[in-house]
C-alpha cells in the first residue's frame, strides 16, 4: 500500500481504494494480502471522495478497536464512509455510533436480550424456526435456491422472536434489509429503503405500547416507562439489530455448504459427530469475514498505530478479513480447521463495540448446519447452468443464489 506521502487530510499521494473486491470468496482481496506485508497500516481513497487509514495486521487491529481515543461519532466531518449517498443518524439511536459514557448505558439495556440466559430460552423457538425452514425446502422440492429459502428465511425469523413482532412482517423485513445493506444500491433507493425499514417499525414499537411483548421492543419500550430511551431510540436500536443480524448469518449458513460440498471428508466428520460443528462453524466465521467496510472510525486523539502516525480528526477503517487470515496470528489460515477451537478472530469485532449478537447467531448457525446435514444428507449443488451467484460489492461479501438438490 502506498504510504509515503499519503494522510487521510487530503496529502497528494498514489493510495490505492477501498474497498477492493476478492478474486476468491473465502480469501481476502488479493491488495489487502499485498498491503498487509507491506504495512499494518496504510491509506486508502473511499468512494465517498474521503481519505482515510485502513488497519490490517490482526495485532494492530485489536489495538485499535481497543483503543480508548478511537470514536464511532459518525456525526464527525472525518468518519469514514466506505460508499457515497449515506447519512448517519443522530448518535443516540444507535449503539454502534456511541462513544462513552453513552455506550455503556445503552449497550446494557440491550444486553439483556443477548445473555446466555436469554439465547436458552429462545432455543426452542430456534428450533421450530430452521425445523419450519427445512420442511420447507424438502416440501417445495429440488432444485431450490437454498440461500432464498433457507439462508435468509432462518435470522429473518429469528430477528422476528428476538424483537418480538409478528413474522408476518418478516418477508418485508428480509426485502428491505437486501437493499440497505448492499452497496450496489443507489442512494435514492437506500433512502427509500431505510424510509420504509424506519415506517414499518415504527409501526410495530407503537402497537407494543399498548400490548408489549417478550423481546428486545418490549425491553426498550419498559426502559421508556423509566424515562431511560426515548422512541425514536427504540426506533434506531431495533433498526440496528436488524441490519447487523440478517445478512452475515444468512451469508455464513450458504457460504457454510458450499465449502462443505468442497470438502466431503470435513462434511462426514461433521454430521457423524455433530459435537464438531461448533468449532467448524466458528472458524466459518473466521474465513468468511463477510462485512469489510463498517468498522469506520475516527481518531479523536493523536496516536501511533503500527508505526504509523495517526492525527486526531483522522478516518480509521478496521479491514476484517486480513486480520482473520493474518499469518502472524492464524496457522494455516486459508484451511477450514474444523478442530481449531479459537474465537478470537475479529468477525464479530473486538473491545467495547463488540458484537452483542454474536452468541444468537452462533445458536442459529449450529441449528442450521445440523439440520440440513442429518435431514438432508444427501444435499448437492444441482445441476444447472449457473448454480451458485456470488455477492461480491466489496461492503458485504456472500452469495446471492445457491441452487441445490438431493
Amino acid at each position: 500500500m502506498t504510504t509515503e506521502t499519503a494522510t487521510p487530510d487530503g496529502a497528494q499521494t498514489d493510495a490505492p481504494w477501498f474497498p477492493q473486491l476478492r478474486d476468491n470468496p473465502f480469501r481476502p482481496p488479493a491488495a489487502y494480502e499485498q498491503w498487509r506485508e507491506q504495512s499494518a497500516v496504510g491509506s486508502a481513497e473511499l468512494h465517498s471522495d474521503q481519505r482515510a487509514w485502513v488497519v490490517l495486521r490482526y495485532d494492530e487491529v485489536r489495538e485499535t478497536l481497543e483503543h480508548a481515543d478511537i470514536s464511532v461519532d459518525a456525526q464527525h466531518p472525518h468518519f469514514p464512509r466506505v460508499r457515497k449517498g449515506v447519512t448517519s443518524r443522530a448518535n443516540d439511536t444507535m449503539l454502534r455510533h456511541m462513544d462513552a459514557p453513552m455506550h455503556g448505558k445503552y449497550r446494557r439495556m440491550l444486553a439483556r436480550q443477548f445473555t446466555a440466559k436469554r439465547v436458552n430460552e429462545l432455543q426452542p423457538e430456534l428450533e421450530r424456526i430452521v425445523t419450519e425452514a427445512v420442511d420447507g425446502i424438502l416440501a417445495k422440492g429440488g432444485p431450490v435456491d437454498l440461500h432464498q429459502e433457507f439462508s435468509l428465511v432462518v435470522p429473518t425469523k429469528v430477528i422476528c422472536a428476538l424483537l418480538g413482532v409478528d413474522y408476518a412482517i418478516s418477508g418485508d423485513i428480509q426485502r428491505l434489509s437486501n437493499i440497505t445493506t448492499s452497496a450496489a444500491t443507489q442512494a435514492d433507493e437506500l433512502v427509500a429503503a431505510a424510509q420504509e425499514m424506519y415506517a414499518l417499525l415504527d409501526a410495530e414499537i407503537n402497537a407494543q405500547y399498548e400490548n408489549p411483548r417478550n423481546g428486545l421492543i418490549g425491553t426498550l419500550i419498559e426502559e421508556s416507562r423509566k424515562g431511560e430511551i426515548e422512541h425514536r431510540q427504540i426506533l434506531g436500536q431495533t433498526f440496528m439489530t436488524i441490519v447487523a443480524g440478517h445478512e452475515t448469518t444468512a451469508n455464513t449458513i450458504s457460504m457454510g455448504m458450499l465449502q462443505l460440498f468442497k470438502s466431503p471428508e470435513i462434511r462426514e466428520r461433521v454430521t457423524a459427530d455433530g459435537s464438531l460443528i461448533p468449532g467448524m462453524v466458528e472458524d466459518m466465521i473466521r474465513m468468511h469475514s463477510l462485512v469489510d467496510g463498517t468498522l469506520s472510525r475516527v481518531a479523536s486523539q493523536d496516536m501511533v498505530i503500527g508505526g504509523q502516525q495517526i492525527n486526531a480528526g483522522d478516518g480509521v477503517i478496521v479491514t476484517i478479513s486480513s486480520p482473520n487470515y493474518d499469518p502472524r496470528r492464524w496457522e494455516d489460515p486459508y484451511q477450514l480447521n474444523i478442530d481449531r477451537n479459537d474465537r478470537a478472530h475479529i468477525s464479530f469485532g473486538a473491545g467495547p463495540h463488540m458484537c452483542l449478537g454474536q452468541n444468537l447467531a452462533r445458536a442459529e448457525l449450529y441449528l442450521a448446519f445440523e439440520q440440513l446435514l442429518t435431514r438432508i444428507p444427501t444435499l448437492r449443488l444441482a445441476d444447472v447452468p449457473e448454480p451458485v451467484e456470488m455477492q461480491n460489492d466489496g461492503f458485504i461479501y456472500g452469495v446471492r443464489s445457491v441452487m441445490v438438490d438431493w
